[in-house]
């Protein structure tokens, strides 16, 4: 049974076959739907979608996230993948399927398996520490949408610059708490500091995600 639910930062755990496991563009192992790879250690976020619609052969089918057809057992998980080269300034950000768990030459593997968080205590009084994916020298990469570059940890500092869907940075040093639950990290882009993490009304928002375990 997978060990893993909606909304976990999971890795690659296991290699089937030594090889890296395959993105694809809906939950099947058919030769035409490949889309990616992500190698072992490779960090993915599981998107927080019930069902995922798809369009195969110019007809639109729904899935269930995770989905898992009782002819194979594999169970598919929706991800959110980084593909490049890690050590790169950009890469590409993609939303596809694969195999979270499944049977393996008569046996059962897990192929993904959750990322742990470290906790960190915050300075701001009566706050409890926060969980952080990330850990310093640790490269990282923007999920999604726009983040902002602060000249200081938090706001009221002055805002140095953006970055996109798919940016790449190291983290330095230790993370900050500010008093809006948010981490954030000091960065090689200048010494500026970018959130990682922050309360929203649906829950924790990842503005930064690790590219490896």
């Amino acid at each position: 049974m997978s060990t893993i639910n909606r909304g976990d930062l999971v890795y690659v755990a296991y290699q089937p076959g030594d090889k890296p496991n395959f993105l694809r563009k809906w939950p099947d192992v058919d030769e035409d739907n490949f889309i990616g790879t992500a190698p072992e250690g490779a960090a993915m976020y599981v998107l927080s979608a019930r069902t995922v619609s798809v369009k195969i052969d110019g007809r639109q089918v729904t899935y269930r996230n995770p989905f898992q057809p009782p002819e194979t057992g594999i169970t598919w998980w929706y991800v959110r993948s980084f593909q490049g080269d890690p050590a790169a300034a950009h890469g590409q950000v993609i939303n596809a399927w694969t195999a979270g768990y499944g049977p393996l030459v008569g046996q059962w593997k897990e192929f993904l398996l959750p990322v742990i968080r470290r906790a960190y205590a915050c300075d701001e009084p009566g706050q409890p520490p926060l969980k952080s994916y990330l850990a310093a020298g640790k490269r990282a990469y923007v999920p999604t949408g726009k983040l902002q570059l602060l000249s200081g940890p938090g706001g009221g500092y002055e805002v140095m610059g953006q970055l996109t869907a798919g940016d790449t940075l190291t983290v330095l040093g230790k993370p900050t708490c500010d008093h809006h639950s948010r981490l954030w990290w000091q960065t090689d882009y200048h010494g500026w500091w970018a959130c990682e993490t922050e309360q929203v009304e649906k829950g924790l928002k990842l503005n930064l995600l690790p590219l490896t375990v």
